[in-house]
């Protein structure tokens, strides 16, 4: 894959990423967190705004911003599928995320993932693992059903492009669920 890509393929505006600060800042930590874990169904201006208000209110540090925003940016590109995943996979930011969870949101993400992303899900079995709430053989099989029943790279980006401009310019910031 010789291919080249901007990490980050979308340009954020000053004003509207200010507004999405302003307005996040009101908001409880459960729709912070609600955003960060389900960040493809939000424009990208709303979640870096999001992974900002997380960093300002101590949810999580300076350095673990900067990779989350890496990965998310990451996942927004068209780079193809699978370098994606194997670029998280190895390296999962969203497990320091995740880290800050209870044994028992843990266990209710693995058992209702709602409509979190991927990344985040992968992260979720992971840090139940390595906290020995699943077993190696959960973790894989958990982990491999979930790959095969998410939804392809081509609808998720028709559905990103299709929401990508929808929110902001109406008043609303939360793109439709799938």
């Amino acid at each position: 894959m010789s291919e080249e890509f901007n990490q980050q393929e979308y340009s954020i505006n000053p004003d509207d990423f200010n507004k999405f600060v302003s307005t996040l800042k009101e908001e409880e930590k459960s729709e912070i967190d609600r955003i960060i874990t389900r960040y493809i169904n939000y424009e990208p201006v709303m979640v870096e705004a999001a992974i900002h208000v997380a960093v300002d209110r101590g949810m999580i540090s300076y350095n673990l911003k900067e990779r989350l925003l890496n990965q998310i940016r990451l996942n927004f590109s068209k780079k193809v599928k699978a370098v994606k995943k194997a670029n998280w996979e190895n390296n999962n930011a969203f497990t320091g995320y995740v880290a800050g969870y209870s044994d028992d949101d843990i266990l209710n993400f693995i058992e209702d993932p709602a409509d979190i992303v991927i990344d985040v899900y992968h992260a979720v079995l992971s840090e139940a693992k390595r906290r020995d709430l699943i077993s190696p053989g959960e973790f894989e099989k958990t982990y491999h059903d979930a790959l095969n029943s998410g939804g392809k790279d081509e609808d998720i980006l028709r559905d990103m492009i299709k929401y990508r401009y929808r929110g902001f310019n109406n008043n609303e910031y939360q793109c439709d669920e799938k």
